[in-house]
């Protein structure tokens, strides 16, 4: 399995690169700011690091989501709308019955649809 690192390493974030270079390379000692300017770049480093780390944990939750908990929702969903069907389907034999048994025997699997939907739906 492929995996791809989003951060860089330790050091090697581009504002790390910066402030080792403001540190390291020989003329930038005569700007009056220079320190100021190395910790700036030091900070934007660790923060930018910390927002990697923080995206990098969306994702996770996101995938997760996806993997697994979306999968069973649209299970749900599939079984409550076959359950609306069923439920649509019985009201409409009901008032298409017109002898009074058959509505009488209709107006029980109608109630049995709706009360089968209304447990579904609680769940």
């Amino acid at each position: 399995e492929f995996k791809a690192e989003m951060s860089p390493p330790e050091g090697q974030e581009e504002y790390e690169l910066i402030a080792g270079c403001l540190r390291e390379k020989s003329g930038f000692e005569n700007y009056k700011n220079q320190k100021t300017q190395m910790e700036l770049y030091d900070k934007l480093g660790s923060q930018h690091r910390e927002y990697i780390r923080k995206a990098i944990t969306a994702m996770q939750n996101i995938r997760t989501f996806i993997e697994n908990e979306y999968w069973a929702i649209a299970t749900e969903r599939t079984e409550l709308d076959t359950l609306r069907r069923e439920m649509d389907f019985a009201k409409a034999e009901l008032k298409a019955a017109k002898d009074e048994q058959l509505v009488a025997v209709k107006n029980q699997l109608y109630n049995l649809a709706v009360s089968a939907f209304e447990e579904k739906l609680k769940k």
